[in-house]
Formats: C-alpha cells, structure tokens, sequence
C-alpha cells in the first residue's frame, strides 16, 4: 500500500469466495449497504476521503483526501496532480494469490451456470433451440473475461469500503447506455476510464448508496461514454474489404469443395498454401468472407430495454455479487448476441462453405461471424479443431477452459495437459530456421498488462505491472558496470503504463531498444532476456542468441505439470525468478555466452 500526506493504513480482512456460502460469510445473502466481508469488522482507519474509482480527473474533487481505488487511478503522465494531493491508493484484492485461485475456482463453477442460463435465456428470445455448445461458441470467451471483470471491479469496491471511510464519491448524469457492439470492443471498453467509471458507479448505486453520498460534478462537464470514442476495430479500408470479398466470390467455387477449413491459423502462407495442396485442395484465400469487425453491422444507439428485459436467468443468484450480475449482465451482453444477433446469423448463413473440419487459432476467440459459422457447422457434424495462437509455459487456467469446451481437438505447441490436447509443432514457426548470433547486446523484452484487469488469469493483474517494471530495474542496477554499458530494454507495445517513459526516467534514454521489429532486435542480440514465460520466449529460442527468462514466478503461474521443466530450467540456469541472482549469472557468461549456450548443461 502506497500511503501520501496524512493518514495511515489497518489491514483489511481477504474476501473468500467459494460456493460453500456457510463456510465463506462474504457470499452469503446481505441487504444493500451491509459489510459484505468474511471476518468480523474491524476499527476502520483514520482516512476518511472521496473515492475516486479511475483516473478521470473530474471525479477527484478540489483538494480534500482522496482514496484511489487503484493503482490505474495514478497515471504516469498526471503523476504531477496526483502527487500534489493527499491520497491512499487502495491495495489489489488480487496481490494475494491463494485469493485468485479461491475466486477463480468460484467463478468457474459460475461461469458453468451462467453458460446454461444464457444458453437458455437467449434461445428463448431469438427463437432458436440449439444446444449448450452451440451457445457457449457464442458467448466464450467473452462470458469468461466478463466475469472475472465483473468479480474484480466488485471486489476492489469492498476492500475499499472494509479499509477506509470513503464517504462520498463523484459520478457522472445517468442517460441512454450504448450497447458493446462485439468482443473487440469490449476489449477496448474494459480497459477505458468510461466504462469503468460508469460500472463503478452502478456498483456504488446499488450496495453502497447507504455509506458513500454520491453526487454530480460541480460546474464541470462529465459527457457519458459514447459509441463512437471506441473505435469498431476494423482497421483495413472499406474498398480494400470490398475488393477482398469480391475475390473470395470467384474462388467460392472452388473452396466450397474444400473438406478442411484453415481460417486465421497463423501459419505462414507459404506453409499453408502447401499444407493445403497436399490435401488435395486449392489453396484459396478467405480474404474477406470472415471478416470482422464489420463496419456495415447496423448502428444502435441505446440499448433496446424492452427486449434485453427478456433476458431471464433462471438460476438463483447465491450472493449480492451475483444479484447485482444478473441485473448488470443483461446491459452488457454484447450487441451481437442481442439486437443484431439476427444479422449477423444471416451473414454467417451467406457463407456457403461446408467443410468436414475447421481450424482456427483466433478466429472463435475474435471473429463473432466466424463463431455463428462455426457453430453451424459443427451442429451439421464438422469437426473443430482449436489451434494453439501462441505461447511457451502455460498459464495455470485462462478463459474458463472454453477452448476444450468448444473444440473436438486442441492443439498444443507444449506438453498435453488435457485429454483433447494433441502436441504439434508450432504453426507460427513453421518453416523458420535459427540463425547464428551477430549481436552485441544485451536484450532484454519488456511486458505489459492493461491498466484494469481485462481477464481472470494468474499473470500481471493492473497495477501488478509496476512490480515487472521493478523486476527489469532491479535485473540491469545488478548487472556488472561493463554489461550495463549493453544493456537495452524494449518495453512491450504501450498498454497504458508508459513503460516506455518510465524506463527513460530510470535508466535513462539510451537504454531503450529503437528497433522497431522483434524479430530484427532479437537477431541483434548477444543475450536475451525475456520477462514472460510466452510466445516471445518461444521466438527468442530460434533467434540464434543466448536466450533466458527473468519474472516475478509468483505473478506468470503455470500448469502444475510443467513443474519438472521449470525446475530443469532454472537448474540449467536458463530461467530465474532473483533478478540480483540472473544478474550475476550474465555477468559470469557475458564474456562467452555462445560457450554457456552450447554447453552440455543446457544443449
């Protein structure tokens, strides 16, 4: 806990949520406003303030002490301001991770429900029966990071309210609510101060309103969030879309014969131009059949109330969690799984293509078009296969497990870990051969989470990015004077940190990478070093240079059954969690790292 000015900070109590609503008092009915916490309650602290929910500067007030919910409250580029007032930031629920896991395991067996109830819930109002894969095709993983959303931004409300006297709080003029058009702009609403200011504030309104007076902005403007500050995603001009389709109508003849379906796999296309002639079929482009997102999806306005109030989840909600979710979901079911869940199944029923099997790496993650096809086709007996997009270690669970709901077969790059996994080889590396290392630097590959927990996923969570940052600092402050003098970082592409920025304020301007391309920097290297155990670890590896991994373990967990592989890692001393501990091991190998490299301990 970062404390400013006056004030001091107790100890909050951790939230415990498992279904077991006897044992666990924090899921257990309560009437609005009571204290929803697991241990009896406690001396509150001396800090009474305004509760600022995001970094929107309008709801900070004038100059009295405020409480940040977050650490996404504080951005880099306004340290100025908010360095200038009194202010607590409020700790992430989520920096204990027995309480991830705990929450994770309850939300999953939520998450299970709510499928059926949806399933149910939208085949009544669209009129359609189909069955629990069908809709869970549709819904995931949208549903699955909904969730975790949803969990997160209630919590982080409690553990402010059990820690600090947050008596008033600064909200913007209630009006018409835009629906969320599909999941890619749910990615961007997730993560804006908009949107979560708005579910901030329904969250206040409906627990909290006994404890915190909520009131408008004096004298200033606080415009809702509108459809058109987030963009639809689609980035490739309309005549370019246009022309696109167009060739995939005179090619339609051809692909309609196809038995095997590859749609955005990410295999090179030299790869699978021959992956698909040795199947004995063309190698035809979809060019711009599947794609999405699609600026000619109707525009809508408002929600349509009176047909999102059919929306009815039979389930009995068990907590005040989940009674504010069965009134919240139904606002923010995306627009294509409501008011134009019509047009875009007409769209998907345009496109005549049958295949017998269909692979994917990120289409039934992105495209909802693709999705409405897929499930389809799958109802008509083709099979799925969900292709692994990326990757190294895996994380210990992501996305609900939807993937090895939805799929026959998935496949893995790493070892199976669950029945429908089938190991493959990378299909993002295919035909890439290694090459021999030039450079003269060291390496190191920044990441970056987003500033508000956007997933329920045992890596970097919010704020939780700032640690990575410290990790990097810690590895280069460590490093011999001589390799530092090598020493460049090149931070992951901008999530809303300034990474960027805050690595020129520390370690000064030139330690900054300018090359551009990854792949380019990687092949400049001497050593890498790679700050998650991911897809850029899995490409560092063939880059020709040393390469290692330097993390946080406790923030990047991983699937118990590469436990082994870790321990052989770090025994190698390919992999360290210590960044002072990494730092003298490059410092040891810098001279001759090739030798280390090839040496029988790690070869």
């Amino acid at each position: 806990m970062r404390v400013h000015g006056t004030g001091g900070r107790t100890p909050g109590t951790q939230a415990r949520c498992l279904r077991d609503t006897t044992r666990w008092p924090s899921l257990r009915a309560a009437t609005p406003g009571d204290r929803v916490g697991a241990e009896p309650q406690q001396a509150r602290p001396a800090i009474v303030g305004l509760l600022a929910t995001t970094a929107l500067e309008w709801t900070w007030g004038q100059d009295e002490p405020v409480v940040f919910l977050g650490e996404w409250c504080r951005r880099y580029q306004c340290s100025a301001r908010w360095r200038a007032r009194s202010h607590v930031v409020v700790r992430n629920h989520w920096d204990d991770r027995g309480k991830l896991h705990r929450d994770h395991a309850y939300l999953m067996t939520l998450h299970d429900e709510l499928v059926d109830g949806l399933a149910h819930a939208l085949g009544r109002l669209h009129g359609l029966e189909r069955s629990r894969r069908f809709w869970q095709t549709l819904v995931d993983p949208w549903l699955a990071r909904y969730l975790g959303v949803a969990f997160d931004r209630w919590e982080s409300v409690r553990v402010a309210f059990e820690e600090y006297d947050c008596s008033h709080s600064i909200i913007r003029p209630q009006g018409p609510r835009c629906p969320i058009r599909d999941h890619f702009q749910f990615l961007q609403a997730v993560v804006s101060d908009e949107w979560n200011h708005d579910f901030f504030q329904h969250i206040l309104s409906y627990e909290y309103s006994q404890r915190c007076t909520l009131h408008l902005p004096a004298g200033a403007s606080a415009a809702r969030l509108s459809e058109d500050a987030l963009s639809n995603g689609s980035k490739r001009p309309t005549w370019l879309r246009v022309l696109a389709r167009r060739i995939d109508r005179l090619c339609g003849r051809w692909s309609r014969d196809s038995e095997f379906a590859f749609i955005q796999t990410y295999f090179p296309l030299s790869a699978l131009a021959r992956l698909n002639l040795s199947l004995g079929q063309l190698p035809i482009p979809q060019l711009g059949e599947f794609a999405w997102p699609d600026p000619s999806l109707p525009h809508i306005a408002s929600l349509d109330d009176e047909l999102r109030r059919q929306i009815i989840l039979a389930r009995e909600p068990k907590c005040r969690f989940e009674c504010f979710l069965h009134e919240r979901i139904r606002l923010d079911l995306l627009q294509v799984l409501v008011e134009s869940f019509s047009w875009v199944r007409e769209r998907a029923a345009a496109i005549r293509w049958r295949p017998r099997v269909v692979f994917s790496a990120n289409a039934h993650w992105f495209n909802d078009l693709f999705k409405h096809w897929l499930a389809e086709r799958v109802r008509d007996g083709a099979l799925f296969v969900a292709m692994e997009h990326g990757g190294s270690i895996p994380p210990k669970y992501s996305a609900m497990n939807f993937e090895e709901d939805v799929s026959d077969v998935r496949t893995t790059w790493a070892l199976p870990y669950h029945p429908k996994h089938v190991r493959l080889p990378a299909n993002r590396f295919v035909g890439r051969r290694g090459s021999k290392a030039r450079g003269a630097r060291l390496l190191v590959v920044g990441s970056e989470s987003y500033r508000y927990a956007h997933d329920l996923c045992p890596t970097p969570l919010a704020g939780q990015t700032l640690v990575a940052f410290d990790h990097v600092c810690r590895l280069h402050d460590a490093l011999a004077e001589h390799v530092q003098r090598a020493f460049v970082v090149k931070p992951y592409p901008d999530l809303g940190w300034c990474l960027r920025e805050r690595f020129a304020q520390r370690l000064g301007a030139p330690k900054l990478c300018t090359e551009q391309r990854l792949e380019r920097a990687l092949k400049a290297a001497r050593i890498v070093v790679c700050t998650y155990p991911q897809t850029t670890f899995s490409q560092a590896m063939t880059c020709g240079a040393p390469a290692m991994l330097v993390y946080p373990h406790h923030l990047w967990e991983t699937v118990p059954r590469f436990d082994g592989l870790i321990e052989a890692l770090q025994a190698a001393q390919l992999l360290f969690s210590d960044a002072e501990a990494a730092a003298a091991h490059i410092n040891r190998i810098w001279p001759e790292p090739l030798a280390w490299w090839n040496s029988g301990s790690v070869r």
